[in-house]
């Protein structure tokens, strides 16, 4: 656990500042939207916060990405949209859990950490992770600046699935 120190920095300088907004206000269908995939197996970097210009990993390593896991948007914020997989957020959270973490249960009764990861419509990752707990308040976050100090591998890091794939669910 981590103390309270402030609002996080992005939050001021690209975020929705430093009251809390209603996330509905900013929720989305994902069926207006297209599913995205990583090609090949990805091992993200730890989330973490820029202090002063310092980059801050956070505890633990995300569990890797799949190609199966695919990424829905749930959330539009400015140019950003938050995508969240379910697949990912299961073997994420069995992987917290074997690091320690408490686990977070979810209405279905579902182990998850409701990570999203901020991108492009065209895949980049542009803002890094967040947390996309549905309802409620939240500060809006994306750190452009965070990514850029972070080896988030080739972009674009999510490859656009079409909604017409017969991949899709």
């Amino acid at each position: 656990m981590h103390d309270y120190v402030g609002v996080p920095e992005a939050a001021l300088k690209y975020g929705s500042g430093p009251e809390p907004v209603e996330s509905s206000a900013y929720r989305v269908s994902a069926d207006d939207f297209p599913r995205y995939r990583v090609a090949s197996t990805l091992f993200p970097p730890k989330s973490a916060v820029i202090v002063r210009g310092e980059l801050h990993p956070l505890d633990r390593p995300f569990a890797p990405i799949l190609p199966t896991d695919i990424w829905e948007v749930r959330y539009k914020f400015k140019e950003y949209l938050l995508v969240n997989s379910l697949e990912f957020d299961r073997r994420d959270c069995r992987e917290g859990i074997r690091h320690g973490a408490p686990p977070t249960i979810n209405a279905n009764g579902t182990c998850t950490f409701d990570w999203c990861l901020y991108i492009s419509i065209s895949g980049e990752v542009t803002g890094g992770w967040d947390h996309c707990v549905p309802g409620g308040k939240k500060i809006f976050r994306p750190d452009p600046e965070l990514v850029q100090k972070q080896d988030w591998g080739p972009q674009p890091f999510f490859e656009v699935i079409p909604r017409t794939s017969p991949q899709t669910r």
